[in-house]
């Protein structure tokens, strides 16, 4: 309890009163009044979000602007240019479905619709999420299921043994196709087989060494399997065999893999360009196209039955094969490096 005439230590004095009252300044109440309302301030009009009508490009900095109408206070339309950078932490989501349908960047995955791109995905995400922690629009239901456990692809196959297309029986290995030529009466499969390791050892893919060789992984050898792999012809029903490695036994993360493609669009601009200049178009396929080009990694591996005779030899591989994780790059790089000793230049268009 305070005693009378005691103050409180956290109580401020009045600055005019600590004056004396010579030194006090002489205003009307009407006059403090009219100051304090020159220092108030303004009533803020609030401006709430409609729509992006238009956008331009800056020209001093080339960045994006655009053309926003605001509702005022008193119901009013308001357009204001706003920049992208600003905006785009006022309504992003709004302003990143904009640039998806109406902006236009100079060059595919510019910076403009990467961000509007990138904004809509995390938005999803962020609303699924959402859904998932409070179980919006959703409703639980209880049961026991008994589910098999899912089977590998290997797995399937090896127990469906017998595929079959257009009516014809596929074989799964080297052995496979032998007896089913035993069965057919036949040697389609292996007239397949033969075909398919003749262009192969034309193409000089294998190089052989006497039993009992080794090969150190510390030089960078990797052992590979290869097997065959069969198919029927849609035009002829032709068999069709061919000899591929096993790629998930390599590892090819210190190669270079990325071999690129040319555009469908590019192809149909250039029969347009011919066809309109009379020019003759020719076309060519290339057998065994991945093979034709040098491995760039150091494979073996132990030959099978395919190879006849040399089955049990420890085998290296000097060609690109089919199933390499470098094989399309190899192929790319020998088949430009031809081109271009033959005269021939790349486009600069794709």
């Amino acid at each position: 309890n305070m005693e009378a005439g005691e103050t409180h230590q956290d109580e401020k004095e009045d600055p005019e009163e600590s004056l004396p009252e010579s030194e006090r300044p002489n205003i009307t109440p009407d006059e403090l009044n009219e100051l304090y309302n020159q220092y108030r301030p303004e009533k803020d009009e609030t401006y709430e979000f409609t729509n992006i009508v238009d956008h331009y490009n800056n020209k001093n900095d080339g960045s994006l602007v655009l053309k926003v109408n605001y509702i005022t206070n008193d119901e009013q339309t308001t357009t204001v240019d706003i920049p992208f950078a600003i905006l785009k932490k006022d309504v992003p989501v709004e302003l990143a479905k904009y640039i998806r349908d109406k902006v236009l960047d100079e060059k595919r995955g510019g910076l403009y619709n990467t961000w509007a791109k990138n904004t809509l995905k995390n938005h999803s995400r962020i609303i699924k999420r959402l859904y998932r922690r409070y179980n919006v629009e959703t409703s639980m239901v209880c049961r026991k299921v008994n589910r098999k456990p899912l089977k590998s692809r290997n797995k399937r196959n090896l127990e469906n043994k017998r595929r079959e297309k257009f009516g014809i029986k596929i074989p799964n290995t080297t052995r496979d196709a032998l007896l089913l030529d035993k069965d057919n009466n036949d040697t389609k499969w292996a007239e397949a087989i033969t075909k398919e390791m003749t262009a192969l050892h034309k193409l000089n893919c294998f190089k052989y060494h006497p039993k009992g060789t080794t090969f150190d992984k510390r030089d960078g050898w990797q052992y590979a399997k290869v097997h065959m792999i069969f198919d029927v012809k849609q035009q002829d029903a032709r068999r069709k065999a061919r000899l591929v490695v096993g790629g998930h036994m390599l590892d090819s993360s210190m190669y270079e893999t990325f071999s690129s493609t040319v555009q469908s669009l590019s192809v149909r601009l250039l029969l347009l360009i011919a066809v309109s200049n009379n020019l003759n178009i020719m076309a060519a396929d290339i057998g065994n196209a991945f093979p034709t080009a040098p491995c760039g990694e150091k494979v073996w591996t132990i030959g099978g039955e395919e190879f006849g005779k040399m089955k049990g030899q420890p085998i290296e591989i000097i060609r690109a094969l089919y199933g390499m994780a470098t094989a399309a790059r190899c192929f790319h790089e020998f088949l430009g490096d031809s081109l271009r000793d033959m005269g021939f230049n790349p486009s600069r268009a794709d």
